[in-house]
């Protein structure tokens, strides 16, 4: 989903208010990743998500995309939680 919504905002060119638009909703499903792999039941599949973002940078790609004080912080506690597992 993170990857199509950049990939709609570059084909569309947006600008302005839809690019901003677009770059809040890739942190905020972001954010999902997260809230979901808390919620997985196995202990095994949460650390192996977490093995995953770390391993693909998932946090820190989306520094650039956070615009706002609120989403810089959401992405740095991303990355905390993903650097501890």
């Amino acid at each position: 989903v993170v990857a199509q919504l950049r990939s709609l905002n570059v084909q569309t060119g947006a600008n302005g208010s839809l690019a901003r638009l677009l770059q809040g909703e890739v942190v905020g499903q972001a954010l999902q990743v997260f809230e979901l792999a808390k919620q997985l039941s196995s202990a095994a599949a949460r650390v192996e998500v977490m093995r995953l973002c770390r391993t693909r940078r998932f946090a820190q790609s989306l520094w650039g995309e956070a615009l706002n004080f609120k989403r810089k912080r959401q992405v740095v506690a991303m990355w905390l939680r993903q650097q501890l597992g």
